[in-house]
């Protein structure tokens, strides 16, 4: 990168400025992401993927292989350490960081801090520390009846593939992400991640979203803030045919400049309006699952509840001005 704003976007371990913008998908991950892209300093594109599918794979294959002792290892684990390995896996991250956080920053002048929102990122936030220990996280989470609910409604309308139509195995997929949530939980600290309930967004939008800023190192003011909202209230997005975030590359040329919005994406935004569609007997069967894995439906741990108040948003708006910890 050629100018000192680029260069914040890119491979420093003291680099404040990516954020990775992560959660349970249909949390609100996605209404989040073009809220904090109205702010001038914030810069974001369409799910990269980055880790989960590009780069944590590739580390987890080198210890798969490693692992079998059957013939004294395999793969890339015969030919270097897994220093070695690490050391080329970052350099690879950072070029392909850097590309990303170009293409945005030329389009977006005003852009200082690049926000990579891509949800199945929970799914691996031990890796990426352990990769790219400088990523901040934000992490988007849900009551799981309306995660559920969303699902059910996305895989029969804009997307079959998303996940399976039964309750039982969507309930069972939240609860993975929880338990990828927590076990990062363990190694990050307070500084690194932001936990942020969908329903605290709904409830105190403005509120939720100046703590965000104040995690992620940026001012906003309130007017700001409102005009996002306004924006981006559903009933207003739910009508527009792309969303707030733009598109680059290949899917430029493929699709246009911005992200598409199809129909049935924006659903009932309402909290508890997605618990209302579900029969009883659903209702019985994600609760099941969610005891089975000690969970309530707030997805808070039934052992010590309150154990993620470390990271929540409460203590931002309780914390002395400049402190994020």
């Amino acid at each position: 990168m050629t100018d000192d704003r680029m260069r914040r976007g890119g491979d420093s371990e003291d680099d404040p400025t990516f954020v990775s913008l992560v959660g349970i998908p249909r949390s609100g991950t996605t209404w989040m992401q073009q809220l904090l892209n109205w702010h001038p300093q914030v810069g974001t594109g369409q799910e990269s993927f980055l880790f989960a599918r590009f780069i944590v794979p590739q580390l987890r294959e080198f210890r798969w292989g490693l692992a079998q002792s059957g013939r004294g290892g395999l793969g890339l684990a015969a030919y270097m350490s897994e220093e070695t390995f690490l050391s080329e896996l970052r350099r690879h991250v950072a070029a392909l960081r850097q590309q990303m956080v170009e293409v945005c920053y030329s389009e977006k002048k005003t852009a200082s801090l690049f926000l990579d929102k891509s949800p199945p990122n929970a799914l691996v936030m031990e890796e990426i520390h352990e990769i790219s220990p400088e990523v901040r996280f934000v992490v988007m989470i849900r009551n799981a009846y309306d995660i559920v609910a969303s699902w059910r409604r996305s895989s029969r309308t804009w997307a079959p593939w998303l996940v399976p139509d039964r309750v039982g195995e969507m309930a069972n997929i939240v609860c993975a992400y929880v338990h990828a949530i927590e076990r990062a939980l363990a190694v990050l600290e307070p500084r690194e991640v932001l936990i942020v309930r969908y329903e605290e967004l709904w409830e105190r939008p403005v509120t939720t979203l100046l703590a965000v800023c104040r995690f992620i190192g940026i001012e906003w003011d309130e007017a700001g803030v409102r005009a996002a909202l306004d924006a981006l209230e559903p009933d207003v997005a739910r009508a527009l045919e792309h969303m707030h975030i733009p598109l680059w590359g290949a899917a430029r040329t493929k699709y246009g400049s911005a992200a598409l919005n199809p129909p049935g994406f924006v659903g009932p935004a309402t909290p508890g309006a997605g618990w209302r569609t579900l029969c009883l007997r659903d209702r019985r069967t994600i609760r099941a699952v969610l005891a089975s894995h000690g969970l309530t439906a707030e997805l808070v741990p039934l052992d010590r509840v309150g154990g993620w108040s470390r990271y929540d948003l409460d203590r931002l708006i309780r914390a002395p001005s400049g402190s994020v910890c």
